[in-house]
């Protein structure tokens, strides 16, 4: 152990934040259950993936130029995700520039670098690598860009390899994600303060005007790469409507829609009911013909825009010291930033004017985002702590040997850490992974993938994709070719309306009604559909579930019975192997089996339930639910042939009825069983 420290000792201060940057990213990918933080990451991931045919660049909340560079490299070697290999490179390249320029700050006082590098890892380290999210990662790059350049402009001497690579990262940054990058911006400006102050007692006033003008140029050049983006996606006429239609939707989705009772007249003038606005907030507003650019324009300008005024701050200030700090205290990295001002307070207190600047940044920043309607969001304040917590390191600096980093503050320090960490860190430990709930969601998607003659629509949140591909695994490509999500910011997009050409669906909401090559999927919000549907296109239709999968519910959105011509029903095959049982259980008929075809592909059945009055000879037709067979973990032609029909017993009078059970699969159908039912 002593031979390394002396080795590590032995290292220059760029290779040693290699080496912990490195021993960082290793062991958090070993210890921990590293996941994407928020569903656009794995939206993001699964387009340039190419999971609805192709690989594709636009990413589009990352730049377009970007996207291009992860799809040279997947058509390159398509077997890597190199969305998220990209990712972890840029967070590794940020902290290895936060780290050296740490160590550089501290040279006189090696401890304390490392104790404040200590605090950096476990507490933003964690959260960006274990919680990948691409605007933390932005942020990491923004922040490790602005604050190596900082630190190189302290020097006497300007470094000009260390400026540039600074400036590279703060333009990656701004091609990650554009707003993080005015934020980094925007919150230099505190360690900008410190520098000036600085400058200003030395008489150093060129060395402020150079240190504006880079940050200006960078502004510029970042400023240009976004606009270069906007250019190319205007350029083509299907993706510059779809900028304008997302730009409109994160309007309503993200920051709310007018209150319905407030402004029922106004809706009603506009023809939007209850139903309609229940719906669309649930995320599920991909109709084509109400949920229009026209239509979130008119609901958009129905809200009351906040005026600056006394009322308004009052009420911030008030939600601020109520709320916001109670909520900031359960962000991690808030937590790290609390202990870096403690050291700041205990040994420093250097700067304190730079203090009050930090705090009035940060007040007025939660003051725009609270005003915008769109705050306490953790990616942002993430980025917000860190560039917080530089700004602390870069005072402290100013007198680098004030932080008497003994052995008692070291275990102070350390302690705290743990225990400030303890929570986070056991509950990923401890995460419950069920292999085969994964197992059975890859091999959902794939049925899915493989039945083309269908088209399934998804309701938000009723999609595995999350539990069927973890971050580091790759999707097959095109899997999702007849897969189209009913909402999410990828609607409507060229990407997705791909899906829809298809199969000839202009309307998915309109179009589904009636139309056996389309299935609706939703475990959470089907009545909310329904409503929506009869009350815009099929007062009279109704859902009938014919395969619940793993606990995914996939209907059919009808609006009479099936029919069947019975006179082709097959009573006897060698290859049909089957079981079939019928009771009336308290208030219910339930029937249930299995019935499958020797050597055919089980997904593709279709189960039809024959009711028969014996006296009368009336018939009446119900859907049967296909479900999975019960004791099968693993991929087999039988797996999907079980089926169940539960029946209200008051549909029926009393008598004597014959009940059939019919399997339909390629076009042929099968008599899966039948039985006697006595009702009373």
């Amino acid at each position: 152990m002593l031979f390394f420290k002396e080795q590590i000792k032995a290292l220059d201060d760029k290779k040693k934040a290699a080496v912990l940057t490195s021993l960082m990213l290793i062991t958090f990918l070993l210890v921990f259950h590293p996941e994407f933080e928020s569903n656009d990451d794995n939206a993001i991931a699964a387009i340039s993936a190419g999971m609805r045919g192709n690989y594709n660049s636009h990413l589009v909340f990352v730049n377009i130029l970007l996207g291009k560079i992860i799809k040279i490299f997947m058509n390159f070697l398509p077997a890597v995700k190199w969305y998220v290999v990209f990712q972890y490179f840029f967070l590794c390249l940020g902290f290895a520039v936060i780290f050296y320029s740490v160590l550089k700050l501290f040279q006189s006082n090696s401890a304390a670098a490392y104790l404040i590098i200590g605090i950096l890892i476990l507490f933003w380290g964690y959260e960006c690598f274990i919680k990948l999210q691409f605007s933390k990662t932005s942020g990491i790059c923004g922040a490790a860009g602005s604050f190596l350049i900082f630190t190189s402009l302290k020097e006497e001497e300007k470094n000009w390899i260390e400026i540039i690579l600074g400036g590279i990262l703060l333009l990656l940054c701004s091609m990650l994600r554009l707003s993080v990058f005015e934020l980094v911006i925007i919150l230099s400006a505190v360690i900008g303060f410190a520098l000036f102050k600085n400058k200003l007692k030395k008489r150093e006033g060129k060395a402020i005007y150079f240190c504006i003008g880079t940050f200006a140029l960078i502004t510029a050049l970042g400023i240009g790469l976004s606009v270069i983006d906007i250019k190319i996606y205007d350029s083509q006429t299907e993706w510059r409507k779809y900028r304008e239609y997302n730009h409109l939707r994160a309007e309503l989705l993200d920051r709310g829609f007018p209150d319905y009772l407030e402004n029922t007249e106004k809706y009603a003038e506009l023809g939007i009911t209850e139903t309609d606005i229940l719906n669309w907030t649930s995320w599920n507003f991909a109709d084509k013909e109400a949920f229009t650019t026209e239509t979130m324009k008119a609901i958009i300008a129905m809200k009351n825009k906040r005026k600056f005024s006394l009322n308004f701050l009052g009420e911030f200030f008030t939600e601020f010291f109520t709320k916001f700090l109670g909520a900031f205290f359960q962000e991690r990295c808030f937590l790290g930033l609390s202990l870096l001002l403690v050291l700041w307070f205990i040994y420093s207190r250097k700067n304190r004017s730079g203090i009050f600047v930090l705090i009035a940044v940060i007040l007025g920043l939660n003051l725009y985002f609270y005003y915008k309607g769109r705050y306490l969001v953790n990616r942002i304040d993430t980025i917000i702590w860190l560039m917080s917590g530089l700004s602390l390191i870069y005072f402290m600096s100013e007198e680098s040997g004030c932080i008497n980093a003994d052995s008692k503050s070291i275990r102070f320090f350390l302690i705290s850490i743990v225990v400030l960490n303890l929570n986070a860190y056991w509950l990923n430990l401890t995460k419950d992974v069920n292999p085969q709930e994964k197992i059975n969601a890859k091999e959902y998607l794939n049925m899915i993938s493989q039945d083309n003659n269908k088209l399934y629509l998804v309701s938000v949140g009723s999609s595995p994709e999350n539990m069927a591909y973890g971050i580091f695994d790759l999707p097959k490509k095109g899997l999702l070719n007849n897969y189209y999500s009913l909402g999410g910011w990828q609607t409507n997009s060229p990407i997705t309306n791909t899906v829809l050409k298809k199969y000839s669906v202009k309307n998915p909401y309109r179009d589904v009604v009636d139309n056996p090559d389309i299935y609706l999927v939703d475990n959470y919000y089907i009545d909310i559909k329904l409503a929506y549907i009869r009350q815009r296109y099929a007062e009279n239709a109704y859902a009938a579930l014919v395969k619940n999968i793993f606990g995914n519910r996939i209907y059919r959105v009808i609006t009479k019975p099936p029919a069947l011509e019975t006179e082709n029903i097959m009573k006897a095959d060698p290859k049909l192997k089957n079981a079939f049982n019928c009771q009336v259980v308290d208030n219910t008929i339930q029937i249930n089996g299995f019935a499958y075809i020797e050597g055919i592909d089980s997904w593709k059945e279709e189960f039809y339930t024959i009711i028969i009055n014996q006296e009368t000879g009336e018939e009446k037709y119900y859907f049967s639910t296909q479900k999975e067979l019960d004791g099968i973990t693993e991929p087999c032609l039988e797996r999907y042939a079980g089926f169940e029909t539960i029946i209200n017993k008051y549909d029926l009078s009393a008598g004597s009825y014959l009940v059939r059970q019919i399997l339909k699969l390629e076009n042929k159908l099968y008599e899966a069983g039948s039985g006697k039912l006595q009702i009373q």
